[in-house]
Parts: structure tokens; sequence; C-alpha cells
């Protein structure tokens, strides 16, 4: 079969561009993985502010209201918002340049790929200028090596850990647990494991496979683990 540039152009890269050629070979689309991409991003550690600064500033805010400071607090709120909003847009723009810009786009392409696959989202407005940074930091690393690297990754980044509010979890010995009968650690790495590994079917069928219990005492094991990683600041933290 031969290789089709505008067919390659269009299913493994960004499109047609008037102003750079499609891909010539299958090796145009290699070299294109393996090169660092254009229009670089801050990752997670490095946005400023960071989504701590941000909760800060509006606490700060609301516990200032009906004082002599409510004023200087909600100025020093909205410049806090502003400067986020300035991440937000220049983080859009950078990642539209990438696609745009691309000699070939394949990267850009797989990146988003599996963005969309480990699919995260600002669950609030402190959270909605580091949502790029996600794909920057877990995603576009791995996507010219292992889908383990990348799974581990995706599973640690701050991004996710907010997304699936592990800052929520609990074990069976805290007060929570004890009072509501259960450990969320367990269901909250399943759903990790359902939604991005192994899927539903083989979860269970792992877990029902060995009638000793191990299977599901590894489970319990390796979920107590994922329980203990909660984000703290912009950082991924083992409580």
């Amino acid at each position: 079969m031969m290789f089709d540039l505008t067919l390659a152009a269009i299913r493994f890269g960004r499109g047609l561009s008037p102003l750079i050629a499609p891909p010539r070979s299958v090796n145009d689309l290699i070299v294109d993985v393996r090169q660092p991409p254009p229009f670089p991003l801050p990752g997670f550690d490095a946005v400023t502010p960071s989504v701590r600064d941000f909760h800060q500033a509006g606490q700060t805010r609301n516990k200032a209201r009906g004082t002599a400071e409510a004023e200087a607090t909600e100025e020093a709120f909205r410049a806090v918002r502003q400067a986020t909003n300035a991440v937000y847009d220049q983080a859009m723009r950078s990642s539209l340049a990438r696609q745009v810009g691309a000699n070939v786009g394949f990267r850009t392409r797989l990146t988003m790929f599996f963005a969309d696959h480990f699919t995260v989202k600002s669950r609030n407005t402190a959270q909605r200028h580091v949502f790029v940074a996600y794909a920057e930091d877990a995603i576009g690393p791995h996507v010219n090596g292992y889908f383990r690297d990348m799974l581990r990754a995706v599973a640690t980044h701050p991004m996710m850990l907010l997304y699936l509010e592990q800052y929520r979890s609990m074990g069976p010995l805290s007060r929570a647990g004890q009072r509501l009968g259960r450990d969320t650690r367990v269901v909250r790495f399943s759903r990790c494991c359902v939604l991005f590994s192994k899927g539903a079917d083989r979860l269970i069928e792992i877990i029902i496979s060995n009638r000793s219990g191990n299977a599901t005492q590894k489970l319990g094991d390796i979920s107590k683990r994922f329980g203990t990683i909660i984000p703290v600041n912009n950082r991924r933290h083992m409580a």
C-alpha cells in the first residue's frame, strides 16, 4: 500500500496546512513523535498562581468581609483571579499554536488522544488554569514510551487526584469511614482501573478468579497505597 501524503496529514496529523508540507513517509511520523513539542507549556508545579494561592486569596477575602480590610482583600483576590485567567489564555494560545505550527502533528494528535482517554476536568475556577499542564506533565512525555509509565503518571497527577476527589478518600479506621462503614479507597482505585486500564469485565474477572481471596486482598492492598496519595498545594504527596 502506497503512503498517502494527504491521508497521513489528516489521519495522523492536525490536517493539511497551506504553509507546511505534509509528511512524506512513515519515518516523518516517527521523527515527529520523538521530537519535543513546539511552544512549551509550564508544568503543574510551575504554574503561578497555584490552586492553593487562589483558595487562600478567596478565604482571606471571605474572612475580611464587613471589616476595614474588605476592599484590599477583594482587590487582592481580583488580581489573583486575573492572573489565573491570563495563565489559562496563554495556555490555550500555546496549545492551539502547537496544532497549527507542528511540522507533522502526530505527537500532538497522540497527546490529545490519550488526554481524552485519561479524561480529567477542572471542577472549579481555581483549577481551570492548570488543566492544560496535566497533559504536559502526564501525557506528552510518555507518548513515545510505555503505556504503564503513562498510566502511573496519570493516576498520580494532582489533576487526576482532584478530579477523582482523592482528597475526600477515607479509610475504614477513619471517623468518616467508621461512620459510613466503607473504605472509599478501594472504590476510587477500582474506578481508576475500570476507566483507564483493564476495564470492568477484566477487573471483576481478576477478583473472582481466585477463590482463596488473594486477588481481592491484592486489589485492596494496592488501593490502600493509592488511597494515601493526596494533592498538596500543586504537588503530589504521600500521606
